[in-house]
């Protein structure tokens, strides 16, 4: 048997094998006011305005330092109350990554604008993809980003071929094994993870995911 000689290896090599996720070239400073910008026109295209607090403020303060990091968690998780303000901020992120990372477009040009690099899927959108158009199922799990709303309200178990399979989990279990990176917003905290999903999805999740929990009462009056 070969004979492996360690000495030609050295910690940044081997550290250099590690993947980067996507990560906004600034300082997270310099992120703060796009990201509230962002924010503020999500909440205006449903017909409102938006106060900033400073609950609020140290909410995108915190996103914005995650949005600037290279080797931080993989994803975000947007947990807590309803109506307080989750889906609007996934759709602000989702809004600020998509601009930052499309090149200047130029209108006279024959190209098409580049797509979205990450969109919006509703849990639900998973497991009917996964009972009815497994391509597009796959499609989630490869995804470099993706970002899912509404998780928690979704079928867990669902029947296929007389199989009883877990959509939900095996697309988070699988974007785990892949280290990609996956943004969700949801009603659950961890405690309530774990009693749905299962010992093994919420540790899994304590390890993926900057945690923002979003508390109060709902904005929707």
């Amino acid at each position: 048997m070969e004979t492996i000689n360690f000495e030609r290896f050295n910690s940044q090599q081997i550290a250099a094998q590690a993947p980067e996720r996507f990560a906004i070239e600034t300082d997270a400073a310099d992120l703060i006011k796009p990201l509230t910008l962002a924010y503020a026109a999500c909440v205006r295209e449903r017909g409102t305005e938006m106060e900033i607090d400073t609950d609020l403020q140290r909410k995108i303060e915190t996103v914005a330092k995650w949005l600037t990091l290279r080797h931080g968690r993989l994803g975000l998780l947007l947990y807590g109350n309803v109506g307080t303000g989750k889906t609007t901020m996934l759709r602000a992120v989702c809004r600020l990554v998509n601009y930052a990372a499309k090149p200047e477009y130029n209108e006279m040009t024959m190209y098409d604008a580049p797509r979205n690099t990450v969109d919006i899927v509703r849990a639900k959108d998973v497991v009917e993809a996964y009972q009815n158009d497994r391509k597009t199922f796959e499609k989630m799990c490869r995804l470099k980003m993706l970002a899912i709303d509404e998780f928690g309200v979704e079928a867990i178990d669902v029947k296929s071929f007389g199989n009883s399979n877990e959509p939900i989990i095996d697309l988070l279990s699988t974007r785990y094994d892949r280290q990609r990176v996956t943004l969700i917003s949801s009603n659950l905290d961890l405690d309530e993870i774990r009693n749905r999903y299962g010992l093994r999805l919420q540790d899994r999740f304590v390890e993926m995911f900057k945690m923002v929990a979003f508390t109060g009462e709902t904005f929707r009056k």
